[in-house]
């Protein structure tokens, strides 16, 4: 009876393990591979990288890969731009399929006179290399910036603000600007000055002159005197109500 109640153990459990297991192990191969992969592409992104310094102007990213491919196959190659403007820093970075072709191409370039500048270029170090290099190598954006301002011209400051505060900007400086002509006339002195009210006048605009102080607290005054008498003034009783 005692034999009977023991229950034997099942061979369908030690089978699931050892799935689960053999599971693992391929998760964790599958990881490893993909971690020395990951390695292999950084130490790659690092080698036979050449630094670019004071590329002359007219050398953008089409212009440098063609310049470069002449020493041989231009893997990445990155310009540094301004983030507001687009345009050119003057600095990059390329990377060669092959570092011995970046080295001979840093000698060969080093100190060479391409139009009105001399090239500086050297290899940098792996370990020098930072890990985001090439970020943002592929800027569309910045590049179109720069090709609208050499193309339209540059974009003029006052037009990136809203109307509305160069309109009271402008209206200030007019006020500052009579205000000094008025003290210059009592001192005896005939000198006008009159820059910003024809800046005003060419936008389109009339000047508005500022309330004085005076002006301003008396109407405050006669505002609150209007309101205090609405408010002590007896309010008319209904017709027609409170009678029986």
């Amino acid at each position: 009876m005692v034999k009977s109640a023991l229950k034997k153990p099942s061979s369908t459990g030690g089978a699931k393990k050892k799935v689960s297991m053999k599971g693992d192990k391929k998760k964790a191969a599958v990881a490893v591979e993909k971690a020395d992969e990951k390695k292999k592409q950084a130490k790659d992104k690092r080698r036979g990288v050449m630094y670019l310094g004071h590329v002359p102007h007219g050398y953008y990213e089409g212009q440098m890969r063609n310049f470069l491919s002449q020493y041989g196959a231009v893997k990445r190659l990155r310009l540094s731009r301004c983030k507001k403007s687009g345009k050119s820093k003057g600095y990059g970075f390329a990377q060669f399929e092959d570092p011995d072709v970046a080295e001979h191409a840093a000698e060969d370039l080093n100190g060479t006179f391409v139009t009105g500048k001399v090239m500086k270029c050297h290899i940098v170090p792996p370990e020098k290399v930072h890990a985001d290099i090439w970020k943002g190598m592929k800027v569309k954006t910045l590049i179109k910036k720069d090709q609208d301002i050499r193309v339209n011209g540059p974009i003029p400051h006052y037009q990136t603000l809203s109307t509305k505060p160069v309109e009271k900007r402008l209206m200030d400086l007019v006020t500052k600007e009579r205000n000094g002509n008025e003290k210059l006339q009592k001192a005896g002195i005939e000198y006008t000055f009159s820059g910003f009210e024809d800046q005003l006048a060419a936008m389109g605009l009339e000047y508005v002159p500022k309330a004085k102080s005076s002006d301003a607290v008396e109407k405050g005054v006669l505002a609150t005197m209007s309101a205090d008498a609405a408010a002590k003034k007896p309010k008319a009783k209904a017709k027609g109500k409170g009678k029986k």
